[in-house]
């Protein structure tokens, strides 16, 4: 009993000495409101304090984000960076969809940091969660999932691209234009080779080269089309020509011409230079019969 009792004490001890009782955690977060981030982005004292009671602060931060308090919600945010553990890195991925004023701008800059582990799987999934077509709120889900592409466009890897395909066949041509300029940042940043040789076995041989040349040929809006150019020059490593970015500045005859270089650069590439007579594979020869004769 005595044993007990001397335990508890000791207990009610150290948390006091924290300054992270129960009641501390809240008293906090509502003196955040006075003492937010500093305007160059150091933290405050309050900040610092909070982030010393550890990761049972991390729940009632995400409790206490409001809808229109910018500063307050961007400190709140900046906290969780302090916490040494106990907040992983795919609760900046999840804060991406939160409607409150500067939260998801904070955790973006948060998701994109070269420190912080790579998100890629995550970002996926939530292309999935939030996808537009399927939606109750598309109004919302779409600024969301414009926002997660952003984020594997600059700092995703190989396995985003199979997303990324799915993306760029959306309704909705500002969210297809998001969606290839993310595919095209990707493999911008990424050497050929390593896209190549890591990705889904859908986009493997080749494959990806039919997909962006689906929507050179059949895309109406000029952005998604040069950006779908840019991506196919960066994927392929040869450089035929990139379309043009507006509709009046368009050349139909120039981009055909450009998408006829790149039939011959594939057909040169599998050694198909004189096909149909040494094709490398039936199925393979087959598609780019149809892409060379079309």
């Amino acid at each position: 009993m005595l044993k007990t009792a001397v335990r508890a004490a000791a207990c009610a001890v150290v948390i006091a000495l924290s300054g992270c009782a129960s009641t501390r955690i809240p008293e906090l977060i509502k003196k955040m409101r006075g003492d937010p981030i500093h305007d160059d982005g150091r933290p405050s004292e309050t900040m610092k304090k909070l982030a010393e009671c550890g990761p049972e602060t991390k729940q009632p931060i995400l409790d206490a984000l409001t809808a229109d308090e910018k500063e307050y919600n961007v400190s709140l945010v900046r906290t969780l960076t302090l916490i040494k553990e106990g907040v992983e890195p795919e609760t900046y991925a999840e804060l991406l969809a939160h409607p409150g004023r500067g939260v998801a701008e904070t955790a973006q800059e948060i998701v994109l940091d070269p420190n912080t582990r790579n998100l890629t799987e995550k970002l996926t999934a939530m292309l999935r969660e939030h996808d537009p077509q399927k939606s109750s709120e598309p109004g919302h889900d779409e600024e969301v999932y414009r926002k997660v592409l952003f984020c594997l466009g600059e700092a995703g890897g190989p396995p985003a691209v199979p997303g990324l395909c799915v993306a760029i066949r959306q309704p909705d041509s500002k969210t297809r234009g998001a969606a290839m300029q993310a595919l095209f940042r990707l493999f911008d940043r990424l050497p050929w080779q390593a896209v190549k040789g890591t990705i889904d076995a859908r986009y493997y041989d080749f494959e990806m080269y039919f997909t962006l040349r689906s929507v050179l040929l059949t895309e109406t809006n000029a952005e998604v089309c040069h950006y779908a150019s840019r991506a196919l020059e960066a994927y392929s490593g040869a450089s035929f020509g990139v379309f043009a970015k507006t509709q009046e500045q368009r050349d139909r005859e120039r981009e055909k011409r450009i998408v006829g270089r790149y039939d011959e650069w594939v057909v040169w590439e599998n050694g198909m230079s004189d096909y149909p007579n040494r094709p490398v594979t039936h199925e393979l020869a087959r598609r780019l019969n149809i892409a060379i004769h079309r």
